[in-house]
Formats: C-alpha cells, sequence, structure tokens
C-alpha cells in the first residue's frame, strides 16, 4: 500500500505502482559516532574508491590517469573485497606503482583510509544511497563522482560537485 525508497529520484516511479503520496523518501544513514575527521592526511595527493558495486571501474581508471597527468605523484587506493578481484579487470593497476588495491580491512583500518585520503574517487554506472559516499562524508572526505542515480539525494551537486565523464572528475580532482 505504500513504499520507502533511498533517493528522491524513485518517488515519482515508485508511485506508479503504489499510488500517488505513498511514498517517503527516508535518507540512510550511517554511525557518524564512529566515522569522523581524522588529524592526519598523506604526504602524497591521494585517492580512495571503494567497493565493486555499480562502480564504473573504466570511469575510475580513465579519470585517475588523467589526475596522474595534472599530478604525478597521486596515488590511488582500490578497496575491493578478496572474491570480486577475479570477476572485475583491474589488469591496468599492476602497470602503475602508485595503484594499491587493498582487501580485508577492519572497521577500523577502513575509517583510516577515508581520514587520511585527498578524495574519495567514485565514478558510479549507477548508484542509490552509498555507505561509501556517506562515511568517507563523515570523515570530512571530499567527493569526486558523476551525477548518476540517487547521487544528489546524498550532497551531490549541493554538498560537493558532481561531474559527468572522466574529464569532468579530473577536473573535480584537481580543484
Amino acid at each position: 500500500r505504500s513504499a520507502v525508497v533511498l533517493w528522491e529520484r524513485e518517488v515519482s516511479i515508485i508511485e506508479q505502482f503504489v499510488g500517488a503520496g505513498r511514498v517517503a523518501f527516508v535518507p540512510h544513514g550511517i554511525d557518524t559516532t564512529f566515522f569522523h575527521p581524522g588529524n592526519e592526511q598523506r604526504e602524497k595527493m591521494s585517492f580512495l574508491s571503494c567497493g565493486q558495486y555499480l562502480r564504473d571501474f573504466d570511469m575510475l581508471q580513465s579519470a585517475f590517469l588523467g589526475i596522474q597527468k595534472k599530478h604525478p605523484e597521486s596515488e590511488l587506493r582500490i578497496i575491493i573485497p578478496k572474491r570480486f578481484l577475479e570477476v572485475i579487470d583491474l589488469s591496468w593497476t599492476k602497470q602503475d606503482t602508485n595503484v594499491s588495491i587493498i582487501s580485508g580491512l577492519s572497521d577500523e583500518e577502513l575509517q583510516s583510509e577515508y581520514q587520511q585520503t585527498t578524495a574519495l574517487l567514485m565514478p558510479f554506472t549507477d548508484s542509490g544511497a552509498n555507505n561509501a559516499v556517506m562515511e568517507a562524508m563523515a570523515c570530512g572526505c571530499p567527493i569526486v563522482t558523476n551525477d548518476i542515480g540517487g547521487i544528489r539525494s546524498y550532497g551531490g551537486g549541493s554538498i560537493y560537485p558532481v561531474g559527468e565523464d572522466a574529464n569532468e572528475l579530473v577536473e573535480i580532482a584537481s580543484k
């Protein structure tokens, strides 16, 4: 008879099935007591990408290579569950000593990654409520992502700029 959605763009779509005025947007939340800003940053310009679901790894590669052209010493740390390394093609990362693939972090280690990085570089193929974006924001980490799915319901375009393609992400990351 009614529905709850996690991003505003979906309200009108779901209303077609349950009726006008019967769909509520309820923002997704994270633990802001645990995820909070830290005191240290990495020496180098560094970017963090987390997870695998709905991630645009082709855009990630293009954006990071563009960032490296402007900032050659930049590093990228990709946090991804080990089981997905056999499915997702990250072979391009082996050619770059400034790219690290990390798996199996504790919550405290993940928190530290968010707190120390220059920005979260997270292009998506689609997105709704995304834990990594919200956890990074809670840690004071700037967000570099594309304008897709529910990103605008979680600060995209108002709290942090969003891009349309890899070139725009490079420009956002370079500011």
